[in-house]
């Protein structure tokens, strides 16, 4: 038991493998600063929006897929000095809510609701599973290997010798959402091209080449370990 503790106590004292350098020690603690006060996200009240309002009389699929399409166009774009990976998506932070009985109006139309129901019925007996479906994502390779444009490729060729009603809403319902993180993407650009224009020459060639990857990535292919994350 002895010569476990004076192990551990080795192990806690040994200096990291690899240390961060200045740009990295600077995004962590920015990133710990941001963390403690996370900014509000408008994500329900959009959705709320769009759902309830703009497409309330369009047909239940239709409804939801450009509803979700809207709210993720209009996401927050958030740049941060010294990052190297663009797309910061906040999941955390208070939402703002416009309507305090908007979960109540949401029950009958909630995937959630009824993904809580069925799991409690079909597998909590049986086990208790305790983790997000959203937690599981099958087939990554697809955006890296084919890029968006090749998935839209995809879903345009089912669409045109498909003629089941059910699989015809899903594949129309696919293509909005992936048109949606294009737009979503286009907008980092656009915000990158900005600061491009105010920026020193060394902020200049880390924002140049984020601009690069953006234009390729998610649209296209990845050629790169960093394209790909």
């Amino acid at each position: 038991m002895k010569e476990r503790v004076m192990n551990l106590d080795i192990v806690q004292s040994a200096p990291p493998l690899t240390c961060l350098s200045e740009r990295m020690l600077r995004f962590q603690q920015a990133s710990r600063e941001r963390a403690a006060q996370p900014p509000n996200s408008p994500r329900s009240a959009n959705m709320d929006a769009a759902f309830f309002g703009r497409y309330a009389n369009r047909p239940f699929w239709e409804r939801y897929a450009r509803s979700l399409a809207a709210t993720l166009r209009a996401e927050p774009i958030y740049l941060f000095p010294d990052e190297q990976l663009v797309g910061m998506l906040y999941q955390i932070g208070r939402q703002v809510v416009v309507d305090p009985d908007s979960v109540q109006r949401w029950k009958p139309y909630s995937c959630w609701e009824d993904l809580r129901t069925r799991q409690q019925i079909e597998i909590e007996p049986y086990l208790r599973v305790g983790a997000s479906a959203g937690h599981i994502g099958w087939h990554w390779e697809w955006i890296l290997e084919r890029g968006i444009q090749g998935i839209l490729s995809e879903l345009h060729s089912h669409l045109a010798v498909n003629h089941n009603i059910k699989a015809r809403r899903l594949y129309r319902g696919a293509l909005m959402m992936w048109r949606a993180v294009l737009a979503w993407n286009e907008r980092h650009v656009h915000e990158l091209q900005h600061l491009v224009e105010t920026a020193s020459a060394e902020e200049q060639v880390r924002l140049g080449a984020l601009i690069a990857i953006c234009q390729r990535v998610p649209r296209y292919p990845a050629t790169s370990f960093h394209e790909a994350v």
